[in-house]
């Protein structure tokens, strides 16, 4: 089953371009445009929602680096542009939104999307930045430690 020239109009794909406009302040358009003129993220976001990759994607922001030969960093362009990744290869520089498939274990099947409701507990979603450590180290440090030892 191949998803590639409905599931924009999809119910599911239409709650996360809402979801990823609002989190990453993109005007109307631009998620979907890169959708489907893109087609490294067509075909990435298909794998996801077909429960053929990973059961994460993360979908940035940003100007899109390029490894060169000599492993120097060329960004082509100061552009931003919005693309999709598994996050183990680009460097997160800013803002990202994340969605995960929530489906259960099975031994050897498919965990494919079901694409009729705009959005249920099948794919969770949030933010990160490129500061969680630090701020989460911040949290720690400040807001539990704290009550932790007002425990005592």
């Amino acid at each position: 089953m191949s998803i590639s020239s409905t599931y924009i109009t999809s119910l599911r794909v239409m709650w996360m371009i809402n979801v990823i406009e609002d989190s990453l302040g993109l005007k109307t358009g631009v998620v979907e445009e890169a959708f489907i003129n893109t087609e490294k993220n067509k075909e990435l976001l298909e794998l996801f929602l077909m429960g053929d990759g990973p059961s994460k994607i993360f979908i940035y922001y940003q100007v899109h680096e390029q490894t060169q030969n000599d492993d120097i960093k060329d960004n082509g362009s100061s552009e931003p542009t919005l693309f999709i990744t598994y996050g183990d290869k680009e460097r997160l520089k800013d803002k990202a939104v994340f969605f995960i498939r929530n489906l259960p274990i099975e031994a050897k099947v498919k965990k494919i999307i079901n694409l009729e409701p705009g959005c249920d507990d099948t794919v969770l979603f949030g933010e990160i930045t490129a500061n969680t450590i630090p701020y989460l180290n911040h949290m720690m440090e400040y807001m539990y430690s704290p009550f932790i030892e007002n425990l005592k």
